[in-house]
C-alpha cells in the first residue's frame, strides 16, 4: 500500500487505552496525495471498480481509518513550545534558537533541496540555519536561529515535523573563561591552616597566575621529563578544581576568583605520545605510594586525588586488583582519604537511534554493559570512587559546520563514565558530579563520531600555557577534584570543631549525608533499564546506586547553618554489637509543614 501511494510512514503511536494507533505518513509530492484521496472517494461512493487499488484492497484499508486529517501548525509543536505557549508566555523577544526535525525518506539527493526550502522560510533578515542537518534514518535534525515571524514560517512548513526549544539555556558564559583576553584577578586569603589537598597527576603548572601562590609542595616522582611541571594539561586542570570548586559559580564575580584549598603537586606520571605513562622501572602502584607517603609525612596532608587509572584493568568480579587493594591499604594504615575517577570509556559506542530521546535513552542504558564497568584502582573500598554527569546540554551549533547532538540534558550520566558495582556489591561511585558532555556529529552523512571538545559542553577549569588562563575538559578525572575540594573543606572545618584531627570515616561519613538526587538525577536514572536484567521487576534503587550512588554532594548543606544543622558522633564498635544514638529534633522541625530532610551518613572501615 505505501508504495502504491508512493508514501512512507514516519511515525507510529499507540493511544492509551485503546486497540488503535496514530500513523503519520509523508507523500512524495501532491500528485501523490491526490492520488490517494481519488481511492478514498471511491470507497465513499462504494464504486467496485479497479484503480491503483482493487475493490477488496481499498475496502480493507479504509474501513479500519476511523478519520484522516493533515498535520496542523500545532502538531509540530515541540513538548517544550508547547508547555511555554500553554502556559501563555511570550516569545522570546529579539533572535532566539529552536531545534528543528524534518521529515526525510532516506534519500541523500533530496537533503540539499530540503535545507535550501528551510533557509527560504528563514529569510533574510538575520534568521538563519546553523549547521547542515543531521541524517538520522526517518528524520533530519538541525538547529535554527528564529525570531517569530520565521519561528511561523516553519511551523506551517509541511516538511517540518517538529520545532521546539533546546533542553536548557545556551550557555555562553563559561566560554568567556577561555578567552585570550581574559584576565583574572586572584583574592588570596588562605593561611597555613588552610585546607589542603595533594594531586597525583602530571604534575602542575605553577605559572599559572591562578595557581602561583597556592603551592605547598611539589615533587616529581616520575622524573621522566625532569620537572614537576605540567607539560600536558590535565594535572593543572585537576587541581584548579580542587583549589577552587565550581568555576561556573565565578561567572558573575567580576573575574575575581578566591581559592578555598591550598594543594601540593605530585607529579606521578609523563605524557607519551598522547598517553599516559607511568616510569618504566616502576610499577604504578609503587609510585603512588611513595607519593602519598612523603606528602602525607612532610606536609602532614590527608587528602588526595588521583583521576588516573588502568583501562586494562576492567574490574569484573573477584578479588580486589592491586591498585585499589594498596589504596584501601594506604587510607587504612594513614587515616587519609583518597578520591579516584570511576573512569572513562575512551570511544562509547553509538547506538542506532531514530530521535533525539532514542539517543539519550541508549546511552544511558548501555552503561549497564561491561565495557563501561569501573577499572583498577576505582574499585577501591575505603577510597571515594566519582562519576561524572552533564553539566551542560546544548553543543556549539553557532560553529559548527554540521548539527550536532549533545547525549543528555544537565545532570544526566556523561555518556563516557564508568559505573559499578564494586568488590562484594559495593556502591560505586559513591558519588557524581560535574565532568562534561560529548556532541554527536556526522563528519560525512550518515557517519557519526563523537566530539569531545565541543566548547559549550566541556568543564572549565585551569590551563598550562600562558596564553590564556583557563581551558575546558572531558572526562571523570574532572569529576574527581570536585569531591576532593569538599573534602579537603570538611576536613579543616571538623579540625577546628573537634581540636584534633578527623578520621577519615568521619570525613566519609559527612560528604555522603550531605549527597543527594536532584529531581531530574532521580528521574532519569529510575527510568533506566539494564539490557542484561533478566528478572521479572526491576530493581530501581539498586540500578540508582549503580549509576550514580549516592548522589552529588551539596555542599550547602555540610556545615550548620540557619536553616540546617550537622551532628557527628564517632566510635568503636565490636563485631555483631548494636549501638543506639538519640537524634534531637526540634519541635517546629516535626510541626511544621514543608520540605524537610534527615539524612544519616555511616562509614566505617573493618581493622586488617
Amino acid at each position: 500500500m505505501l508504495d502504491s501511494f508512493r508514501m512512507w510512514l514516519v511515525e507510529e503511536v499507540s493511544i492509551p487505552n485503546t486497540n488503535n494507533s496514530r500513523l503519520v505518513v509523508q507523500f512524495e509530492d501532491k500528485a501523490a496525495i491526490d492520488v490517494f484521496e481519488q481511492e478514498r472517494e471511491l470507497w465513499e461512493s462504494d464504486d467496485q471498480s479497479d484503480r491503483v487499488l482493487t475493490y477488496a484492497q481499498r475496502r480493507d484499508l479504509f474501513a479500519c481509518i476511523e478519520g484522516i486529517r493533515r498535520v496542523s501548525r500545532e502538531d509540530r509543536y515541540g513538548q517544550r513550545l508547547r508547555r511555554h505557549l500553554d502556559a501563555g508566555q511570550p516569545l522570546p523577544p529579539g533572535m532566539f534558537t529552536v531545534n528543528l526535525d524534518v521529515w526525510y525518506n532516506g534519500d541523500r539527493s533530496k537533503i540539499t533541496g530540503i535545507e535550501r526550502q528551510i533557509r527560504i522560510a528563514l529569510g533574510t533578515q538575520g534568521s538563519t540555519l546553523l549547521g547542515d542537518l543531521f541524517e538520522l534514518p526517518s528524520l533530519l535534525l538541525g538547529r535554527a536561529s528564529v525570531n517569530e515571524f520565521t519561528l511561523n514560517a516553519l511551523l506551517d512548513m509541511d516538511i517540518i515535523a517538529s520545532v521546539d526549544f533546546p533542553m536548557g539555556t545556551i550557555s555562553t558564559e563559561q566560554c568567556e573563561l577561555y578567552s585570550v583576553s581574559f584576565e583574572p584577578i586572584m583574592e588570596n586569603t588562605l593561611d597555613d591552616n588552610a585546607p589542603l589537598a595533594t594531586i597525583l597527576d602530571f604534575g602542575i603548572f605553577s605559572g599559572n597566575p591562578l595557581l602561583s601562590n597556592l603551592l605547598v609542595g611539589e615533587e616529581d616522582f616520575d622524573q621522566t621529563e625532569n620537572t614537576p611541571s605540567d607539560l600536558n594539561g590535565h594535572g593543572t586542570g585537576v587541581a584548579g578544581i580542587v583549589a577552587y570548586g565550581d568555576f561556573v559559580n565565578y561567572t558573575n564575580t567580576a573575574n575575581t576568583f578566591k581559592p578555598l584549598v591550598r594543594i601540593c603537586n605530585g607529579k606521578v606520571m609523563h605524557n607519551e605520545n598522547g598517553e599516559t605513562q607511568y616510569v618504566e622501572d616502576k610499577r604504578p602502584e609503587q609510585v603512588i605510594k611513595e607519593a602519598i607517603e612523603y606528602f602525607h609525612e612532610k606536609y602532614h596532608c590527608r587528602i588526595f586525588n588521583l583521576s588516573s587509572g588502568d583501562t586494562d584493568y576492567v574490574y569484573n568480579g573477584g578479588r580486589q586488583k592491586p591498585w585499589a587493594g594498596l589504596l584501601d591499604q594506604l587510607a587504612r594504615e594513614l587515616d587519609i582519604v583518597i578520591i579516584v575517577s570511576a573512569g572513562n570509556v575512551t570511544n562509547p559506542n553509538i547506538p542506532e537511534f531514530s530521535s533525539r530521546n532514542e539517543l539519550w535513552e541508549k546511552c544511558r542504558d548501555q552503561l549497564f554493559l561491561p565495557e563501561h564497568r569501573l577499572i583498577d584502582p576505582a574499585t577501591t573500598a575505603l577510597g571515594i570512587t566519582v562519576g561524572s554527569i552533564t553539566r551542560y546540554s546544548e553543543p556549539d551549533n553557532a560553529r559548527a559546520a554540521i548539527t550536532r547532538l549533545s547525549v543528555g540534558d544537565k545532570d544526566y550520566m556523561s555518556v563516557f563514565t564508568r559505573i559499578g558495582k564494586g568488590v562484594n556489591g559495593a556502591i560505586k561511585p559513591e558519588f557524581v558530579d560535574y565532568g562534561g558532555n560529548l556532541a554527536l556529529g556526522q563528519m560525512t552523512r550518515g557517519t557519526d563520531r563523537w566530539f569531545d571538545k565541543d566548547r559549550l559542553l566541556l568543564e572549565p577549569t585551569l590551563s598550562n600555557t600562558t596564553d590564556k588562563i583557563f581551558k575546558g575538559w572531558c572526562g571523570t578525572s574532572f569529576s574527581a577534584p570536585h569531591v576532593t575540594h569538599i573534602a579537603a573543606r570538611v576536613e579543616r572545618a571538623l579540625e577546628a570543631q573537634i581540636g584534633e584531627r578527623p578520621s577519615a570515616n568521619l570525613i566519609r561519613a559527612l560528604m555522603a549525608s550531605s549527597a543527594k538526587y536532584t529531581p531530574v538525577m532521580r528521574n532519569w536514572v529510575d527510568s533506566a533499564k539494564d539490557p542484561l536484567f533478566t528478572g521479572s521487576k526491576t530493581p530501581r534503587q539498586e540500578q540508582r546506586l549503580r549509576l550514580v550512588g549516592y548522589g552529588k554532594i551539596d555542599d550547602s548543606i555540610l556545615f550548620s547553618g540557619d536553616r540546617q544543622v550537622t551532628l557527628f558522633a564517632e566510635d568503636a564498635l565490636e563485631l555483631r554489637s548494636l549501638h543506639l544514638y538519640k537524634i534531637p529534633v526540634p519541635t517546629d522541625f516535626i510541626g511544621v509543614k514543608g520540605n524537610k530532610r534527615i539524612a544519616v551518613g555511616f562509614a566505617y572501615a573493618l581493622n586488617p
